[in-house]
């Protein structure tokens, strides 16, 4: 009787030290940088009038890895600004754009790296981002 609840109690303890650090490792993946940081903004200007009103904003932390950010935001008057926070240092953005062509809406990327972003407002041209597709 004894060695079963000796069982029992092991298994409890794997269970909740797996569920721990399952959770520890867990990322919001709503932040740059992960795990809160400063109040950061992405100003994208000049985008040319020929683009949907929705613009998109993947921020990957430069040398590869997981992503760290997808943003959202509405184009206005050629200006979009992507607001959240984290951590300021060098990123790779992907920029996606949404125009119209015969079928519907084309998705069209454009990325630049490096991109360094600093707490605050970052100001970046749309001519400073490269086509990709």
């Amino acid at each position: 009787m004894k060695n079963k609840n000796k069982l029992k109690l092991f298994g409890i303890i794997a269970a909740v030290a797996m569920i721990g650090f399952s959770m520890a490792a867990c990322d919001d993946g709503g932040n740059v940088g992960g795990g809160g940081g400063v109040s950061m903004s992405v100003t994208v200007s000049g985008i040319p009038s020929n683009y949907e009103d929705i613009a998109f904003l993947e921020i990957l932390p430069l040398g590869g890895g997981a992503v760290i950010s997808e943003w959202s935001a509405t184009i206005s008057g050629g200006s979009v600004t992507f607001t959240g926070f984290g951590t300021p240092g060098s990123y790779m953005l992907d920029l996606i754009l949404l125009a119209p062509d015969e079928f519907g809406l084309a998705r069209v990327w454009y990325t630049l790296a490096p991109a360094n972003l600093n707490a605050g407002s970052n100001l970046i041209p749309f001519n400073s981002f490269i086509f990709v597709q």
